[in-house]
């Protein structure tokens, strides 16, 4: 096999083991990324702020792992996760989000209504300040 050959092989690899995350979702491409020693150079992951059993805002992002070191390298959007058949919950009306220097961290500024029942919410915007790390994982309220 030829260097050239043994690149698209890898490159292929690759492409396929991120369909595959895609398909059983993030944490089977960070097991896989474990597993064969092999860095990813970019994957789209959604980071959530988890404020209680059912709700959660979240931000949609990539991110790269380069020489063990993981930054952002896009913030693609932010949402919530709706009702979930329960109430109080918050829908984002907008979401500021500013990236530190090192891009490790994505501070966000979330802007919500804060639904009470059906159809029925709060008509000034609540702030909620978050900040996720690079590679960190999930993020829930302080106590």
């Amino acid at each position: 096999m030829s260097v050239e050959e043994f690149d698209v092989y890898i490159r292929n690899a690759i492409k396929k083991e991120q369909n595959i995350g895609d398909f059983f979702g993030a944490d089977t491409r960070n097991d896989w990324n474990i597993d064969s020693g092999i860095e990813l150079m970019e994957v789209s992951k959604e980071q959530r702020y988890i404020y209680d059993t059912v709700h959660y805002l979240f931000v949609d992002v990539n991110i790269n792992t380069e020489h063990g070191v993981t930054t952002y390298t896009a913030f693609k959007g932010a949402g919530d996760s709706g009702s979930q058949g329960s109430y109080p919950f918050y829908r984002v009306k907008s979401c500021a989000a500013n990236l530190s220097e090192d891009c490790k961290i994505l501070s966000c500024n979330f802007s919500c209504y804060q639904y009470v029942a059906p159809n029925i919410y709060n008509t000034y915007d609540t702030p909620i300040l978050v900040s996720f790390r690079a590679g960190g994982g999930n993020v829930f309220p302080s106590a």
